[in-house]
Parts: structure tokens; C-alpha cells; sequence
């Protein structure tokens, strides 16, 4: 299950992203899931230098690069 409290799609985000992640958290519990994995992946819009100071900053545990990754195979290298 992919919990996006963060998502900005379509001119529409979420005013508080931090207390809709812990609703979302709190309403997937109702399930009696176990646990929600605590990794934090950031996605949707990063280059080199803004995935590097999320990271820099806490703000994110991982970074992804989907798009641009599959635009550009050699990524890695280029960063």
C-alpha cells in the first residue's frame, strides 16, 4: 500500500501532508496491520541537487527518480 500524503498532482495538494500521513497511518491500523514500514521515499519532480539536500535535510530517507531515470539510463553516471 503506497500512502502519498505529499502527492501534488494536478494543481491539488494537501495543506498538511504531515497530519494527513498520520490519519492515513492511524486508518490503515484499523486493519490490524502489523506495522507500516517507516522508510520515506520522496518522488515525483527531483533532479540531482533537490534529491540531494532532502536527503541533506532529513526530509526524506530515499529519493526517486523515476521519470528522469527512464529518460536518461546513464543517470547515475550523470549525477
Amino acid at each position: 500500500m503506497r500512502l502519498s500524503s505529499y502527492a501534488n498532482y494536478v494543481e491539488a495538494s494537501e495543506s498538511n501532508p504531515k497530519a494527513l500521513g498520520v490519519y492515513m497511518a492511524n486508518a490503515v491500523n484499523k486493519f490490524g496491520i502489523l506495522y507500516l514500514h517507516g522508510t520515506f521515499i520522496a518522488a515525483g519532480g527531483y533532479n540531482g541537487d533537490d534529491g540531494n539536500k532532502a536527503m541533506a535535510d532529513n526530509y526524506s530517507d530515499l529519493v526517486a527518480f523515476g521519470r528522469l531515470f527512464l529518460a536518461n539510463p546513464d543517470l547515475p553516471r550523470r549525477f
